[in-house]
């Protein structure tokens, strides 16, 4: 009697914890989400458990050349990961559809993907990995830094100390992981009529441009002319002159788009300091016209703030972040 008793209270406390069969790992949450598209299986929805901090960042690898070392393929120091909270949500959506293709264009969309972009993108997949270990990586560099909300606020005060940024020269031939000997230092104090604008202006009225916010990631290089095309209205020329430039240093390094970024921010006043700090962030940072700047991101189908978003470092290697073998989402 008294064996029975205790199993039954046992079974009642891991029912009331949530913690029998939630998700810890990386492997494990990719394992689930594959059960959940397996036809031949019915598995019941499992969530992260309580204390796992796993987050997410979807990846588009264009050619498949390389394989992915770091959470950003393409070298850069610094890139954004979704919360706990979206790894959950991508659960809910796989459960929901029980469909991959289904699954990835929900998805897709979710994370700030046009519903175009959604149906067709290309060679992308999902990297899952552990916040608690990004941090300990980031805090042990010379920096100490650690992974942070995208909020504005937070992206000039981190900007403003003096912060690591490193870049590793083999980036082109797909070695994206850096060693400390590989950084540098840099301070970057946005002027503050600039940060008053970027506070209080939408994407459109501050360049001229049109699809940002509130009307992931892309390496397209775009011309001189396309640029023009979409940022027809007020300051749109001009702010596509401060874009040109450090589009072309971002394709070297993040260390040369800064550097390139602080060398023109000396011969440029008025209105100008905001639309050369704002291309500063779309190129060197990859802030695109659709950030939000609250640290959530942004559904452009829906019209809506989405889960939690992240500054984290692109440049270590996922193994030490407990990352899965990359899962494709085509």
């Amino acid at each position: 009697m008294i064996k029975i008793c205790l199993t039954v209270l046992s079974i009642l406390f891991l029912g009331a914890n949530g913690q029998d069969d939630c998700i810890r790992t990386s492997d494990e949450y990719i394992g689930h989400l594959e059960e959940l598209f397996d036809e031949d299986s019915n598995p019941a929805l499992r969530q992260l458990c309580p204390d796992a901090m796993l987050m997410t960042r979807i990846q588009n690898m264009n050619d498949l050349q390389y394989e992915a070392q770091t959470l950003n393929q393409y070298g850069g120091y610094w890139t954004f990961g979704s919360g706990p909270d979206v790894a959950n949500k991508f659960l809910v959506i796989a459960n929901r559809t029980r469909n991959k293709a289904d699954f990835v264009t929900q998805a897709l969309i979710y994370v700030g993907f046009t519903a175009e972009e959604a149906q067709d993108p290309g060679l992308s997949q999902l990297v899952v990995f552990d916040k608690t270990l990004m941090d300990i990586e980031w805090g042990a560099s010379e920096a100490g830094q650690s992974s942070f909300l995208a909020i504005w606020e937070d992206v000039f005060s981190y900007l403003k100390n003096s912060f690591q940024v490193c870049v590793n020269p083999e980036k082109g031939n797909g070695n994206s992981i850096t060693t400390p000997d590989q950084c540098e230092t840099r301070t970057v104090d946005i002027p503050e009529p600039a940060r008053g604008s970027i506070l209080g202006m939408n994407y459109l009225k501050m360049t001229g441009c049109t699809k940002g916010y509130p009307y992931p990631e892309g390496r397209q290089r775009e011309s001189a002319q396309a640029c023009e095309d979409r940022c027809p209205n007020e300051h749109g020329a001009e702010y596509c002159s401060f874009l040109m430039p450090m589009q072309t240093a971002n394709y070297n390094s993040s260390i040369v788009c800064i550097d390139n970024y602080l060398a023109q921010k000396e011969f440029v006043d008025g209105y100008n300091t905001t639309l050369l700090a704002r291309a500063f962030f779309e190129q060197c940072l990859s802030f695109n016209g659709l950030f939000t700047g609250l640290g959530q991101g942004y559904n452009i189908v829906a019209n809506e703030i989405t889960g939690s978003e992240y500054i984290v470092r692109g440049d270590i290697d996922l193994e030490k972040l407990g990352a899965n073998e990359p899962y494709p989402l085509y």
